[in-house]
């Protein structure tokens, strides 16, 4: 039980011991703001659902407490309804930046394949062609303040997970999420241009996808990846090659 008095505002940390679950918080009856985001250590946990209760200073014992009931742990639908309903301040400080155009839309696939890469076996001399390396993601070229859409395919027939994407660089607006296969035809008519929620990384649902837009502002050669190592070395990463505003280098 946590005692709190009226009127006062608290700061809480709340902090996620999971690896591949979300957490979400809430506090029954009234409203939350989210200050900021920490990364910290791994520390193991038992899978449990915690339930605790405020309770106001000088309130009486023989008040009725009020349990608010937390919804079933599958219930994919809510946690889905949940993270949709995360929006940007889009205030006249914090305007929202998300591209109304788009100059560049990749729609990008996560799965094994049929014909993974296999043993490293090459000999002391290179080969002409690496033909083991053929089907890798290339370093994608952007022009300098182009506008960017990037959808996250996350349906995979082997083991599909929720997936934690990471864009180096960037913050981009996530305009849009489902369960499923992206249809673009009905799909996009749902994004919101408005007010997204704007980050740098960002939970692939499992089974599912996500659409986002970024401005190429920032001139480098950029890493977008999974946040899990065994992905990064599967593969799952990709360069955005972002040029300056004099124009494609002669080199690159």
């Amino acid at each position: 039980m946590l005692p709190v008095e009226s009127g006062k505002t608290y700061l809480l940390r709340i902090i996620n011991a999971a690896l591949n679950e979300e957490l979400f918080y809430k506090i029954a009856g009234h409203s939350l703001t989210a200050c900021t985001f920490i990364d910290s250590p791994v520390v193991s946990v038992d899978n449990l659902t915690a339930i605790a209760t405020l309770q106001y200073t000088g309130t009486l014992s023989t008040t009725p407490t009020l349990f608010t009931i937390p919804p079933p742990r599958n219930a994919t639908q809510i946690a889905n309804d949940f993270n949709k309903s995360l929006k940007s301040l889009n205030s006249k400080k914090y305007l929202s930046k998300v591209p109304q155009t788009v100059d560049y839309s990749l729609h990008i696939t996560s799965t094994f394949g049929i014909n993974p890469s296999q043993v490293y076996n090459y000999t002391a001399t290179p080969p002409v062609v690496a033909s083991q390396t053929t089907n890798d993601t290339k370093a994608y070229r952007l022009a300098f303040n182009s506008t960017v859409h990037v959808v996250l395919q996350d349906t995979g027939a082997i083991a599909p997970k929720s997936l934690p994407v990471h864009l180096h660089g960037f913050n981009f607006s996530v305009v849009g999420s489902g369960v499923g296969n992206y249809d673009p035809k009905t799909n996009q008519n749902n994004f919101n241009l408005v007010d997204p929620v704007e980050r740098n990384t960002i939970g692939v649902p499992t089974g599912g996808w996500i659409a986002f837009r970024f401005r190429a502002d920032n001139p480098g050669v950029w890493f977008f990846h999974c946040h899990f190592e065994v992905h990064i070395t599967g593969g799952l990463k990709m360069i955005f090659l972002v040029h300056t505003n004099k124009g494609r280098p002669s080199y690159a």
